[in-house]
């Protein structure tokens, strides 16, 4: 799960259209790519969209995570301190390397490959709140 929380200004607008635009998120150690997962325009998931609109925010819902890994993601608009990205999916599907193979600094990016718009996360570390072979947990620098 990756959390980009207390985010700046964000309008729905800007994080695009799902139903047609392609989202990714990546993982980079000292600015090489060491995993992404792809998120899907539109689509199917379980016999109901994947996305779903609400007034605030796009949410996305796979339980059985066939794209990439995905299984949730939620963009909620909102004023600077207010916006907010989340993005889970399930470890054994996703392409991106094991916490504990990456490498300060960390930088992960939410993006829309349509738009080209970018919300990201930078960590340096030692220290970090938690760190093990399946998990990595820290504030952004």
């Amino acid at each position: 799960m990756w959390k980009w929380a207390s985010g700046s200004a964000t309008t729905k607008a800007e994080f695009g259209d799902p139903s047609g635009d392609t989202f990714r998120l990546c993982v980079y150690t000292n600015g090489r790519l060491r995993g992404r997962m792809t998120v899907p325009p539109g689509g199917m998931c379980a016999g109901k969209p994947c996305w779903k609109e609400t007034a605030p925010a796009f949410k996305y819902k796979d339980k059985n995570a066939t794209a990439n890994g995905a299984s949730s993601v939620k963009m909620l608009a909102g004023v600077d301190g207010k916006a907010q990205i989340q993005v889970s999916g399930k470890a054994q599907l996703l392409s991106v390397a094991p916490p504990l193979t990456l490498s300060s600094p960390l930088t992960v990016q939410w993006e829309n490959a349509t738009s080209g718009a970018c919300w990201s996360a930078h960590f340096t570390f030692p220290p970090v709140k938690a760190w093990t072979y399946l998990q990595f947990v820290d504030k952004a620098d």
